[in-house]
């Protein structure tokens, strides 16, 4: 994502509108297996119980889909942009 990657780009922006339904069908059951992947991953995160897993899961998605918009490589290197992004997730807020 953080390359310039051309495919991330127009999958995160494209996807799926104005597709035929062939290839609609195809990019959402591409989409659906990344998802799952991701879900079998949350899962074994060790994460406070309070933690809604699904809530943290699509957190985690929208921040690495929109780094290709923000990111840019004379800031901060990947490695500091992921550590404090899942730092941002650790963290919880007082109620």
């Amino acid at each position: 994502m953080l390359n310039s990657n051309i495919y991330a780009s127009l999958i995160v922006t494209e996807f799926p509108r104005r597709r035929a339904s062939k290839l609609r069908e195809k990019l959402i059951s591409d989409r659906q297996r990344f998802e799952h992947l991701f879900l079998e991953i949350v899962e074994e995160l060790p994460l406070e119980k309070s933690v809604d897993r699904s809530y943290w899961r699509l957190a985690l998605l929208g921040m690495l889909a929109w780094t290709y918009v923000w990111y840019r490589p004379t800031g901060d290197p990947p490695a500091v942009v992921a550590k404090t992004l899942i730092d941002l997730l650790k963290k919880r807020t007082a109620a």
